[in-house]
């Protein structure tokens, strides 16, 4: 998960435990918006200064991430699945 800091810095953290993964600087002002690519590899920022930074993360990082997403997405899917069939027993 990524985190806009008041020191106009961009936290990214392990959202399971909330460990510091990686702390980014550079924006001179309050960060307003951060995104992930579909691929984890980039990481885009936007602040009130009017600058957009475009951070290329390692793949140390990046993998992580995924595998994460891929584990998000399983759980989805079978709370998703276990929800709907839930619906369909008859009271």
């Amino acid at each position: 998960v990524a985190v806009c800091c008041a020191d106009n810095s961009i936290r990214i953290l392990d959202w399971l435990n909330g460990r510091l993964v990686a702390k980014l600087h550079g924006h001179g002002e309050v960060v307003s918006s951060v995104r992930f690519s579909p691929d984890c590899q980039t990481m885009f920022s936007s602040s009130h200064d009017g600058c957009i930074f475009i951070y290329g993360l390692s793949e140390a990082l990046s993998t992580p991430m995924l595998e994460r997403l891929v584990e998000i997405d399983t759980v989805s899917t079978m709370f998703n699945t276990h929800l709907h069939q839930e619906e369909d027993v008859p009271d």
